[in-house]
């Protein structure tokens, strides 16, 4: 695989971030998270929507926000007839970022059937106490993967990392969403899916201790329990693809007296091999994937510009052209 071009495709001055691309209906989407005032907490967000027949010139068809939410992390899923957008959510106080209870949260869904009218955003049905994250349809039944507290641990400091779950959970209607099972029971976190064509489901999960390597997760059919190993490396903003047959990851390198870039690997042997980075810098990541023909591909991501204080305005949304041999 190689990464034949990058090019910046959004930027407006604001904190631009937390991308997902999907095809759907013979048209490219692209949706990222956008706040005037920066990466933390604030509920000035948006969640915006972009549209392309050819994944070159792109132009915004819809734009979403909540009062007194911050609605971040938007994920696509689509049934072929539906296309959904997940976005885990933070309460805002307003005038100041306020972190409440993780039991406290919310998730919000829009969808659509066209691409061009979407329903307004409305919670979840499920999703109390839930941050979603990425999802994924097989054989007619919608998956998701989100973090929460524990629980049997309600009690714990909310610095207590251990007492953080990532959970899988299913819907028939993309709506209502319940348990399925328990990925990661302890330091859960941002959690990519990949099913297989024997329905074998493959999980990289993000470790809470940026020191640990993530999780590789492992489920058969019905997916009610998880065999797992540890990596070498932390992944943030895992994305996890089939691509040529081979699982290809990219997301935020996390390694101890590194600078965090967004890098591509191949999973294979149990493990991670690092292949390309990126032109990234301070606050980056959260890439998304589709495949574009054969031998072809976007991958979107975003990045803070040089000259930008990490995590503050501006960052910008980018696509990577990648081409690769079969």
């Amino acid at each position: 695989m190689k990464i034949a071009e990058v090019r910046q495709v959004y930027a407006d001055g604001a904190h631009n971030a937390f991308t997902d691309l999907v095809h759907f209906q013979g048209d490219y989407y692209l949706a990222f998270r956008s706040c005037p005032d920066g990466h933390m907490i604030f509920s000035s967000s948006q969640i915006v929507i972009l549209r392309s027949e050819t994944g070159d010139e792109w132009r915004e068809v819809a734009r979403y926000s909540v009062p007194g939410e911050d609605l971040r992390d938007p994920h696509f899923l689509s049934t072929g007839r539906r296309l959904f957008i997940y976005s885990g959510a933070w309460p805002v106080k307003e005038g100041s970022p306020s972190y409440k209870r993780q039991d406290e949260m919310n998730s919000y869904v829009v969808y659509t059937d066209d691409g061009s009218h979407w329903s307004d955003p409305q919670v979840a049905k499920g999703s109390k106490g839930y941050y979603f994250w990425r999802c994924g349809y097989h054989q007619g039944t919608c998956y998701m993967t989100a973090k929460r507290r524990d629980p049997a641990r309600r009690l714990a400091a909310p610095e207590d990392k251990s007492a953080f779950q990532t959970i899988l959970l299913r819907s028939q209607d993309g709506i209502r969403w319940d348990d399925l099972s328990v990925i990661v029971p302890e330091y859960g976190d941002e959690t990519a899916i990949q099913f297989e064509a024997d329905g074998r489901l493959v999980a990289l999960a993000r470790h809470r201790q940026v020191e640990s390597g993530a999780i590789l997760c492992l489920s058969e059919p019905p997916y009610t329990t998880w065999s797992r190993s540890t990596l070498s490396y932390n992944i943030g903003g895992p994305l996890l693809v089939k691509v040529a047959d081979q699982y290809l990851v990219s997301g935020r390198r996390m390694r101890s007296g590194e600078e965090t870039v967004t890098a591509l690997y191949w999973l294979g042997e149990g493990d991670l091999t690092e292949f390309a980075v990126l032109p990234s810098y301070g606050d980056n990541s959260y890439p998304g994937f589709v495949e574009t023909g054969p031998g072809r591909g976007l991958l979107s991501y975003y990045s803070n510009r040089p000259d930008a204080r990490k995590g503050a305005p501006p960052s910008d949304i980018y696509l990577a052209h990648l081409q690769w041999v079969r």
